[in-house]
């Protein structure tokens, strides 16, 4: 019920079962629409590193047109943009993986990409699964790396879960 909408914990953990990481997102009930975003459909997924320390997050934004994401560091500075196209196709006739810039602030640089991967026909047919790529720079700092990954998560419940 309401998969689009429901909350969720992630703890990321090592090989020793230690958490190195941690999504949260609380549930919020919204209809969708792209123009309320910092208002009552505020959807947010909080990113803490281990044992709690609050690295940022990444939280809808408000928009007439597309929706977009705002990543903001652990001081609430906007560091990065993601903007997902409202047509996000993927099926026979749109077989390429849909592929989401993630900029800076003022939208002139691409800092990265989000990809969601096309498995083929079959494999996208049947299953609900998605498979998604984060690319970022490798001299990126680890808790903006970590920050990403969160966001990427905000992009696949806005846009690639069934309502």
């Amino acid at each position: 019920m309401c998969p689009c909408n429901r909350g969720f914990t992630v703890n990321v953990t090592d090989n020793k079962n230690l958490q190195i990481m941690r999504f949260m997102r609380d549930f919020k009930y919204c209809t969708g629409c792209c123009c309320c975003g910092e208002g009552c459909c505020n959807m947010t997924v909080k990113v803490e590193s281990p044992y709690g320390r609050y690295l940022g997050k990444a939280t809808l934004a408000n928009s007439k047109w597309a929706t977009h994401i705002k990543i903001l560091d652990e001081t609430d500075k906007h560091v990065f943009t993601i903007w997902i196209p409202c047509c996000v196709c993927q099926d026979v006739c749109c077989p390429d993986d849909i592929v989401i810039p993630i900029t800076d602030p003022t939208l002139t640089q691409q800092i990265g990409r989000i990809s969601k991967v096309w498995r083929g026909c079959c494999v996208e047919a049947i299953g609900d699964a998605d498979t998604f790529r984060v690319e970022f720079p490798l001299d990126m700092a680890l808790n903006t790396k970590i920050l990403l990954m969160g966001a990427l998560f905000m992009v696949d419940y806005l846009r690639f879960e069934a309502n």
